[in-house]
């Protein structure tokens, strides 16, 4: 699921909290499995979504599994929304963060996307202190 509403939302369907394949944590670690050795080398496991913090719970756990027993990088693609509801640890078993900032200026940034910016610039404020990688991601829309 995903709390935004970006007017350039090329994924509408994520938009509906429980409207996904339910999987257990050892169903999604049996679909990473048979490709662990060819992801060591061509990059690792991106956990993406809808915004997967709204799962944190499933994606803490799946991520820490990833990274201890498949040896393998771990990137988040976000855009941090919901990151102060998370501990510092939750982070731990994440490599990468693909920060999604959708817009510079708060006033453009709520009427894209019908949130407040500060919490997503807070979360990359966090991820310095954290000492996480991280890539900003920005959609340039004509």
């Amino acid at each position: 699921g995903c709390l935004f509403r970006c007017l350039y939302c090329h994924n509408p369907d994520t938009w509906k909290l429980h409207n996904g394949r339910a999987v257990t944590l050892d169903e999604a670690l049996a679909e990473v499995r048979p490709y662990a050795g060819f992801l060591r080398f061509a990059g690792g496991v991106t956990i993406s979504g809808g915004e997967p913090m709204l799962q944190a719970g499933f994606v803490g756990a799946l991520a820490r599994r990833i990274k201890t027993e498949l040896r393998l990088h771990v990137a988040l693609d976000t855009q941090g929304f919901l990151h102060d509801t998370l501990d510092d640890a939750w982070f731990d078993p994440i490599d990468l963060v693909l920060l999604d900032i959708k817009h510079s200026d708060p006033g453009q940034y709520r009427r894209l996307t019908g949130q407040d910016l500060q919490p997503t610039l807070d979360f990359a404020q966090r991820l310095v202190r954290l000492g996480k990688r991280m890539w900003i991601r920005y959609v340039l829309v004509p």
